[in-house]
């Protein structure tokens, strides 16, 4: 009797242990990139060709746990012939970083009123970090458009 009381009492342990309660609640981890960033967004458009034109604009880039915002970095010196957009979405990180933009607006700040939303960050790219994770180092090339586009950001 004593053995079929513990046999007991030990299924309804186990039952209790792995279905839990419907109401439990699951807590995300907060993302390993979350913080705010500076470096430079580089766009080759005509890639590969003779007649590439490479344009390279200091950003700021925040990355919140799921949301990220880049904007030209205006207390460094940049290049005001080529305006890049002031942009913001939602992001997946895996072994890639997935881009999916929200909003894009010029960068008034910077004194911009257009901008080429084909050079926006959007999409996969191919992620590198440092071991620190202080660096991330995030590229991509757009066939459609032959233009290949790098960010190399480093945690503030």
């Amino acid at each position: 009797m004593k053995k079929l009381n513990l046999t007991i009492f030990t299924v309804i342990l186990m039952l209790a242990f792995f279905t839990g309660c419907s109401g439990d609640i699951i807590l995300e981890s907060e993302s390993e990139i979350k913080g705010i960033y500076k470096g430079t967004y580089t766009i080759t458009e005509n890639f590969g060709s003779n007649l590439a034109d490479i344009h390279t604009q200091p950003i700021i880039w925040q990355f919140t746990d799921s949301t990220y915002i880049m904007n030209i970095d205006t207390a460094e010196i940049f290049d005001a012939s080529f305006s890049i957009c002031r942009v913001n979405g939602r992001y997946l990180l895996s072994i890639n970083l997935n881009l999916a933009e929200l909003n894009s607006i010029p960068d008034e700040d910077a004194g911009f009123s257009a901008c080429k939303t084909k050079t926006n960050p959007n999409g996969i790219f191919t992620l590198t970090k440092t071991s620190s994770d202080a660096r991330i180092i995030l590229k991509q090339y757009n066939e459609v458009d032959n233009i290949f586009k790098e960010i190399d950001i480093i945690k503030e």
